[in-house]
């Protein structure tokens, strides 16, 4: 983001200004993910006091638990989350599977009840 970003500023209490180096049509999308998080310097200033600048904030209402690369991202649900009842599940697990073949096998096989990419061809027919 630094090589995007030439200047942040704050308009009011509830408003940041970007001004970007250049066009950049994926700057909404990469603000949105979670290494770009915004917080108030007096809550960095703490984070940082207290020694937890890389701990999860905790404010979703999932939390991270684990990444293996090529492999699955897995989630668990906030009991802390702000609002009541929100959080329906417990856990939440994103399985990589590179191979479309193998993707349409776990869907089938009720392995997986979600996918991307998927090739309506490549589903068999009941």
């Amino acid at each position: 983001m630094d090589k995007v970003i030439a200047k942040v500023e704050k308009v009011d209490a509830y408003t940041v200004k970007f001004t970007l180096k250049d066009m950049s049509a994926l700057f909404i999308q990469n603000l949105a993910m979670e290494f770009a998080s915004i917080f108030s310097a007096e809550y960095t200033d703490k984070l940082l006091k207290d020694g937890k600048a890389a701990d999860p904030v905790g404010t979703d209402p999932l939390i991270f638990r684990s990444y293996t690369k090529d492999a699955t991202i897995r989630f668990d649900g906030n009991p802390d989350y702000w609002k009541p009842n929100a959080v329906q599940i417990s856990k939440l697990i994103f399985s990589i599977t590179p191979d479309a073949a193998v993707r349409v096998q776990k869907l089938e096989s009720n392995e997986c009840q979600v996918m991307s990419s998927i090739r309506v061809r490549a589903i068999s027919r009941r």
